[in-house]
């Protein structure tokens, strides 16, 4: 989920898209603590919040975080922040899915294999409309 207020804001349609077209998906969120309560928790199957103790000393993500998601057996992961942010980026990559999703023009792409670039998206939504399409979801 973004760590942008906003654009979290935003981004609760995608989980609530796959929740309702796609019971069966067990959908992880990983979130900023303070974004946990924001959440339709009847859209997840497991939420887990970053804390300040899950970033190292550069502000990156600890070996113990990224080892918990390395074992979940991801099989698509999503990074849903527009703008690049290393800290989601290294996240999405550590989960270990064969099939990792972020945003086109995000200067970590080398962490993903599958970037959304919107067309004509200008809004977050649009951009989070396009993502399901591009998805095949919507």
């Amino acid at each position: 989920m973004p760590f942008a207020y906003e654009d979290f804001k935003e981004a609760l349609l995608v989980p609530a898209h796959l929740a309702s077209n796609f019971p069966a998906f067990r959908l992880t969120a990983v979130v900023p603590e303070n974004f946990r309560a924001l959440l339709e928790k009847d859209h997840f199957s497991e939420v887990i919040p970053l804390k300040p103790r899950d970033a190292d000393f550069f502000q990156l993500p600890n070996k113990g975080l990224k080892n918990s998601l390395s074992k979940k057996g991801f099989d698509l992961a999503i990074d849903l922040n527009f703008k690049a942010n290393l800290f989601s980026s290294i996240l999405c990559a550590a989960s270990g899915a064969r099939v990792r999703v972020g945003f086109d023009g995000q200067e970590w792409g080398q962490f993903f294999n599958y970037l959304i670039l919107p067309r004509e998206a200008s809004d977050s939504k649009s951009k989070f409309r396009a993502l399901l399409h591009y998805l095949c979801f919507a």
